[in-house]
């Protein structure tokens, strides 16, 4: 292997293993900035605080389970604070690492840093296909049974989302279709909307991210010159697997996004409405 393979080895076990997830945090984020300047003025906050009583506590959950996960402890929880409608801070997790055994658990501990932050993403991502399972199970199961083909023909993402574009007008079609309570299913898509404009990156998240994300790709460094060493069958083997866990992760992202699209459009119609009425009524 020479340096330029190495280089773009190094490259895709970064990017198959975090990268993608993170970029897909960011578009989220977007999203989620994007649907409050639509929605922006006293009623559109008060809409963000309501849907924030959902989406706080499973954001900062996440947080708190992946604190546990890296051996930290725990020193308050906040969950949702009314006060967040006058400083935008609706949740909080402060924690700290344990005393450090040996050098090991350092590193341990640094890297725990990275998915400490990243843990809304994972506990966003399990309660929104938690929440389509139990509320619109027709839709979700075909979407994976889609993307499970998509994903072992190595589909590349646009297989992925075309598919989950189809979700929308399936979840809708779903309802009242007898597969779950109707009303239930109208209060499912409120929990969606919350759940998913809650998947994604804080500015304070990337500050925390920072110093865990050196000592991962350091690990990642270390990796790829250790199976580097074995040759070319080593390395496409662990390409081949991270590929298959890329694309797994891409398919639920989809679906974070797809959801997503629900209160900007929604915003979208809204905001047409107005003009149409300001401009043409009134």
């Amino acid at each position: 292997m020479d340096i330029s393979q190495f280089i773009v080895y190094y490259l895709q076990i970064v990017f198959y293993t975090i990268g993608s997830i993170i970029l897909c945090a960011f578009l989220v984020h977007a999203c989620e900035r994007f649907f409050c300047n639509m929605v922006g003025g006293s009623v559109g906050g008060g809409f963000i605080a309501a849907i924030s009583i959902i989406g706080t506590p499973i954001h900062e959950l996440g947080h708190a389970a992946m604190a546990l996960i890296f051996d930290n402890k725990i020193d308050k929880i906040v969950l949702w604070r009314a006060k967040g409608m006058e400083d935008g801070l609706f949740g909080s997790v402060t924690c700290h690492p344990r005393p450090n055994k040996n050098y090991v658990h350092k590193v341990y501990h640094e890297i725990g840093e990275l998915f400490i932050s990243l843990g809304p993403i994972f506990s966003g991502i399990l309660m929104l296909v938690f929440t389509l399972f139990a509320c619109f199970p027709n839709t979700i199961q075909t979407y994976f049974a889609s993307a499970g083909s998509l994903i072992a023909a190595g589909d590349d993402g646009g297989g992925l989302l075309a598919e989950g574009f189809k979700m929308l007008p399936n979840m809708f079609k779903e309802i009242g279709s007898g597969s779950a309570p109707e009303i239930l299913q109208n209060l499912a898509l409120l929990v969606i909307i919350s759940i998913s404009l809650h998947i994604s990156l804080s500015p304070a998240d990337i500050k925390t991210a920072i110093p865990g994300a050196k000592a991962y790709l350091l690990l990642a460094l270390a990796f790829t010159i250790v199976t580097g060493i074995f040759g070319t069958t080593v390395v496409s083997g662990i390409l081949g697997g991270l590929q298959v866990y890329h694309s797994f992760m891409i398919g639920l992202f989809v679906i974070v996004l797809v959801c997503c699209l629900i209160p900007i459009g929604i915003a979208l119609a809204v905001r047409l409405i107005y003009w149409l009425i300001t401009e043409y009524i009134f």
